[in-house]
């Protein structure tokens, strides 16, 4: 039998901004109440308060993060999930949304791995351009009768129309 994802939230520190910020493990991010000191001489407390993400340009949520007195930084809010969540990001990794929606940040949808691993995720989610393909770039189907697979690369489809006619071509062009 197959659980419900978990639905509840777990809150831990923003890592790199602990005290200041804390991410959820449904990838809400949020400033945590403080006490600041303003230029003026005086202070203010500022509440605890949900952040806005918003999309960068390729449309992963991100969140600008800052300490007291500096310029704010623009962050992936899967990174920081994945930081609080997971560990730091091991050398050659990165983020992997196991769905390919750019917009889930929940903990149980991220992962770290290779660029290969976040490839195969897409080709499993339909998402690779030509793994949905259905005709090689002359117009043959990829059916299974018309597909070569090499055992080195098996991601690799091969039309074999397309091959018959490259042989024969070669064939004729030394005779």
């Amino acid at each position: 039998m197959t659980e419900a994802p978990s639905t509840t939230e777990i809150w831990l520190p923003v890592v790199g901004y602990e005290g200041l910020y804390s991410v959820s493990s449904l990838g809400t991010v949020r400033s945590e109440a403080r006490t600041v000191q303003l230029s003026n001489g005086f202070t203010r407390n500022l509440p605890t308060r949900i952040l806005s993400a918003a999309p960068n340009g390729d449309g992963y949520p991100t969140v600008n993060l800052s300490f007291p007195g500096q310029p704010s930084r623009t962050l992936y809010v899967h990174d920081l999930v994945l930081a609080a969540f997971v560990g730091p990001k091991p050398n050659g990794q990165e983020a992997r949304h196991l769905n390919d929606s750019k917009s889930d940040c929940r903990l149980s949808n991220l992962a770290y791995g290779t660029r290969s691993d976040n490839q195969r995720d897409a080709v499993r989610n339909g998402r690779n351009h030509l793994a949905r393909r259905t005709r090689c770039h002359r117009g043959h189907e990829f059916s299974p009768g018309n597909v070569r697979r090499y055992p080195s690369r098996p991601t690799v489809r091969v039309c074999m129309a397309c091959d018959a006619d490259r042989q024969n071509r070669a064939k004729e062009a030394h005779q």
